[in-house]
């Protein structure tokens, strides 16, 4: 069954927009998202599609995206590490303040701000923020879990406090060794079961080795709302980033990212009170 904006046709065809990054010609740094484009639409926005075309993807695959990303947030999704220690590992990243880019490199030794515990068998969740200064904390979903699953998990992920962005949303499963307790169990502890860091949403376009043309398509097909595609909704103060990553230094012959987006609400969509923006339904 289709899904479409509420109370909107669903052959209605809206007037998008689309925003093209420079040429990409080598993806230098390797585990982390790396900046191609950044733009601000002024308005409430809907991110429909990304593409990707080039001539020869060389060395290693890669992965592009177009997100959006708020203010004081992390443009991309670093990824979570366990450690042998009560710390885990943050990949370096690139953190949007007042329109400025700022880097913040790898931090080896990520610390719980807080004693929260998960229990034996269940799973358990934590918001990680950052603030106008480049300080990253912890938020966990309560100071007690026992979540049933890693879905159950991420819908208790807290948002940000006031004043900080996000970076991302960790999960963590235990088994039947726990419970985990912040600051005192290794975060690469046998009871862990699972460490995962949190897709961001947006639209990815994973391109993989080749020696010919190619044109890539994120969705494969322009719809109003892509299921299990998530952070597409924009509003006026948000921006749109292209980011590219790779595990091994991908060389692009002549590659263009793309990201499609279009104004919301539009005509004949419902526009939900407290947001002012649409919302998605399966009618």
């Amino acid at each position: 069954m289709a899904l479409q904006d509420r109370n909107a046709h669903k052959d209605a065809a809206f007037i998008r927009k689309l925003i093209t990054s420079g040429a990409i010609a080598t993806i230098v740094a390797v585990d982390k998202d790396e900046i191609q484009f950044v733009f601000k639409p002024r308005f409430n926005f809907r991110l429909t599609d990304a593409f990707f075309s080039c001539k020869a993807i060389a060395v290693a695959n890669a992965e592009l995206r177009a997100c959006i990303v708020k203010e004081l947030s992390v443009i991309g999704a670093p990824q979570f590490g366990a450690a042998g220690a009560v710390t885990f590992t943050i990949e370096a990243l690139e953190q949007l303040d007042a329109g400025v880019y700022t880097a913040v490199g790898v931090t080896a030794a990520q610390a719980f701000g807080h004693v929260a515990q998960i229990a034996a068998s269940s799973w358990g969740v934590f918001t990680v923020q950052i603030d106008g200064a480049q300080a990253i904390t912890t938020k966990p979903g309560s100071l007690s879990m026992a979540y049933l699953t890693e879905e159950d998990a991420i819908k208790n992920a807290p948002a940000p406090d006031a004043l900080n962005g996000l970076v991302g949303v960790l999960t963590m499963e235990i088994g039947a060794g726990g419970p985990f307790i912040c600051a005192t169990t290794n975060t690469n502890n046998a009871m862990v079961d699972s460490f995962n860091t949190i897709d961001r949403g947006g639209h990815p376009i994973a391109a993989p080795v080749l020696a010919t043309q190619s044109d890539l398509q994120a969705t494969r097909a322009t719809r109003l709302k892509v299921a299990g595609v998530g952070n597409l909704i924009g509003e006026a103060d948000d921006s749109i980033a292209i980011t590219a990553r790779s595990t091994g230094n991908a060389t692009f012959s002549d590659g263009f990212a793309t990201a499609e987006f279009r104004k919301t609400p539009a005509q004949g969509e419902g526009v939900e009170a407290s947001t002012g923006l649409s919302r998605p339904f399966v009618p």
